[in-house]
Formats: C-alpha cells, structure tokens, sequence
C-alpha cells in the first residue's frame, strides 16, 4: 500500500502537468482569438455601415477586404479636431483622444457605443449617415444579457429600428435615441423620429441600452457639430454670366436666320 506522501506527490505533478499543458494551449490560441475579435469588430463596423448583410454571413477575408476598401479609421480629439499620424490602436486607454471609422464612398461615420448592461458590459457601435444626426445603423458585438430576452438586442428585429432614426429633436438639440418600455407610441413627451420600441421582458436592458447610447452620442458631439453644420450650409451659387447686349442682339440674329432658312 503507497503511502499518503505517494499519493499527494502524484496528484500535485497531474496539476501541474495539466497546468502547463492549459497555458501552452492559451498561449499558442492567443493570436487566433486576437484575431478573430478583431475580425468581430470589423464585421460590426461594416453592418452598422451598411456594408454587410445584417446576418453577419461573411467570410473573414471578405471582411478584411471590404474594411480596407470602404473605411477609414480616423482619430480626433475631444474637441473634435482630426489629429494626423495617430492611429486607434495608438489611442486605445488614452481619454484625450477619439477613434471613428468612416465610410469612403458616403461620408457616414462608426462610432463605438459601450456601457453596463444587466450583468455585463455591452458593446457595439452607432453609424451615423453624411448629416450626423440620421441613424444608419446599429450593433451589439459583445453582450451577456439574459437569453431570450435582453439578449434579444442584437437581433436585426431589433437593431433595424434604429435605422432612419434622428438623434436631434425638432429644435436641433441632442436627444439621442430612446428605447421604450414597451412601444414607443405610447410615450409621452417623445417624439417617435427619437424612439424605437423595447423588448419585451427586457427593460433594465433597453434601459441601459438608452443610457450609453446617449453618452456615446454626447462625447462625439464635437465631432457630429462639424458634421451638422456642413449639411445645413448653403450651397454654393451658381455664377450667372451675363453677355453684352451686342453679343445677345448677334446671337438672336443667328437663331432668327437660321429658323428662316
């Protein structure tokens, strides 16, 4: 019969085996799962912008290559002014500075949301269109909220709603979106190009989902006031040139000869 010293010997060499076995494989799976969040984040990019099917169903080559043709990744500060030479990856952790990704062939722009939901963080982005004020698009990329009911916000039943929506009252004023308890006719006090109905059994969800939403909007509101003021600008006139009257009288001559003839 081995003795007790046998058997505690054994089981600490299986733990540690088996620990060492656990971090070689996390280690070597690292740069995959890097990979693939980053991949993740891209396809979300694209969604809100439009630039991928709302299912999702895209290769992750295919991704990479519609990201590198159609957006470019910008970053600003607080103030709103683009800063050249930095990246966002450079900016990740540092509060002074903003990343934004834009659509090339439109002007739209990605921005990314994120904020405490029931049990965790949830995070997605925004995609505004040209004018900064009208919703093109909405996604949830990492969320873990209760199955079959908050869960239910990254289904396009309820990111779809977003679409067309304006984050600007009728006086201009930044009210961002809210999401309803219940339907969003049923409201008082909102106007419904600002709302999109709640899910139901899901309000502290659609509740925290109204707050972040908000406060992403209202730390990129430098940024969407450039954009509000060039879509209001006038357009530019168009010069009127006008001839000498001798030059009009000799051109309504050659008309009036040609029409004889």
């Amino acid at each position: 019969m081995r003795s007790d010293s046998y058997t505690f010997i054994f089981a600490m060499a299986v733990c540690i085996v088996c620990s060492v076995l656990l971090a070689i494989c996390a280690s070597s799976l690292k740069p995959y799962q890097e990979r693939n969040m980053a991949i993740e984040k891209k396809k979300n990019i694209l969604m809100s912008l439009s630039l991928c099917d709302a299912s999702g169903k895209m290769s992750s080559d295919d991704v990479e290559k519609v990201y590198k043709e159609k957006i470019t990744e910008k970053v600003v500060s607080k103030t709103g002014q683009e800063m050249s030479g930095k990246t966002i990856v450079e900016i990740a952790g540092d509060d002074q500075y903003l990343g934004l990704y834009q659509r090339t062939d439109n002007g739209a722009i990605a921005i990314p949301i994120q904020g405490m939901g029931l049990w965790d963080m949830i995070k997605g982005y925004l995609a505004l269109e040209k004018d900064g004020r009208t919703v093109n698009g909405i996604t949830f990329y990492e969320q873990m909220e209760t199955a079959g009911l908050g869960a239910e916000i990254v289904k396009p039943s309820f990111t779809n709603t977003f679409i067309g929506k304006d984050i600007l009252n009728s006086d201009g004023k930044l009210v961002s979106i809210t999401v309803a308890k219940g339907k969003a006719s049923d409201m008082s006090g909102v106007d419904l190009k600002n709302a999109v109905d709640g899910i139901s059994g899901a309000t502290m969800t659609c509740r925290f989902v109204s707050g972040f939403v908000k406060s992403g909007l209202k730390t990129y509101q430098p940024v969407l006031k450039t954009m509000w003021s060039q879509s209001t600008a006038p357009e530019p006139a168009i010069p009127i040139i006008e001839k000498p009257t001798e030059e009009l009288n000799k051109d309504i001559e050659k008309m009036e000869a040609g029409n004889n003839g």
